[in-house]
């Protein structure tokens, strides 16, 4: 998983905000998933990624949510992220190596 740090914190956070509105309202009516993708992180797709029985489920370049700590959690599947996807409206597994952890750009400071 490679990363990127181009943005700002105020940027990425309003992503964030944007994708977890999103993925709320797409399940708004299974109250089980109120919550469940608030510790998730912004992330960018490197790649367009297709799925044989889903079809496109994400472009390259676009910013999605997921669970950087999901690894350890997919055994069968090691090196594989959940991520959510605003096309397909699920979570999906997808390879870690198809995503940047996007991260606040350094700030400047003065010393």
């Amino acid at each position: 998983m490679k990363t990127d740090s181009t943005l700002t914190k105020r940027q990425i956070t309003n992503i964030r905000r944007k994708l977890l509105a999103k993925a709320n309202a797409d399940h708004a009516q299974h109250p089980q998933y109120l919550g469940y993708w608030d510790t998730w992180s912004v992330v960018r797709i490197t790649r367009d990624v297709v799925l044989p029985k889903s079809g496109l489920v994400f472009k390259e370049g676009q910013y999605a949510i997921a669970d950087l700590s999901s690894a350890p959690k997919i055994a069968l599947t090691p090196g594989f992220i959940l991520v959510y996807s605003e096309i397909s409206q699920v979570s999906t597994s997808i390879q870690a190596s198809l995503i940047e952890r996007i991260l606040p750009a350094p700030s400047k400071t003065t010393d």
